[in-house]
């Protein structure tokens, strides 16, 4: 007859194979998740990168609208098929852009029909990365690629849609916290991932 002691080895073995077996199974289910987040990953980024290609912003509540690249012409005449928002102005955009923004603009009630524009201006201008500002009005004419887009809207608001100087602070501002918002949102969502 053998002693129990003779097994004690023999039970050791088998509890450290079964450990690795578990292990093994543990790691395959973890290497399973991790490819699958690879994939999750992999298509977030291409449909991110596609959407950055075809310059559109797509909101979930509203129509697409085209990003266009705007044109500094520091006071220069605008170049063919461009249209400057201002005619002692800095920046040019195409003049059918501009015109299809503004007949999507509509405003909605209750608020001066120039915020609405502003709103649709700098929603086909910038991306929400790039106004995911803080520090308002000082971030924006330290940056100099924006600060002529910020001093063109202000004098387009009041010249051209005759709207006071705040209707113009409140669009840009509402659009800022907008835009710092979905940053958030997509950032919270990469970490879910």
């Amino acid at each position: 007859d053998a002693s129990p002691e003779q097994y004690q080895p023999l039970a050791s073995a088998c509890l450290a194979n079964n450990k690795i077996n578990n292990d093994a199974d543990e790691i395959k289910k973890l290497r399973q998740v991790n490819e699958e987040l690879k994939k999750q990953l992999e298509l977030f980024t291409k449909k991110s990168s596609e959407c950055h290609q075809d310059r559109v912003y797509r909101p979930r509540t509203r129509p697409y609208k085209p990003l266009v690249k705007y044109i500094l012409v520091n006071g220069d005449k605008a170049p063919e098929g461009h249209v400057k928002l201002l005619p002692n102005g800095n920046i040019a955009v195409p003049q059918d852009w501009l015109q299809q923004t503004l007949q999507m603009s509509k405003p909605k009630k209750g608020q001066p029909s120039g915020k609405q524009i502003i709103k649709a201006i700098l929603n086909g201008l910038f991306e929400p990365h790039q106004l995911c500002l803080k520090g308002g009005r000082a971030a924006v004419m330290a940056n100099p690629l924006m600060k002529p887009v910020y001093q063109d809207l202000a004098g387009y608001t009041a010249q051209v849609l005759k709207s006071s100087p705040t209707t113009f602070t409140e669009a840009f501002n509402e659009k800022c916290a907008t835009a710092r918002a979905t940053v958030q949102r997509l950032q919270n969502k990469l970490h879910k991932i």
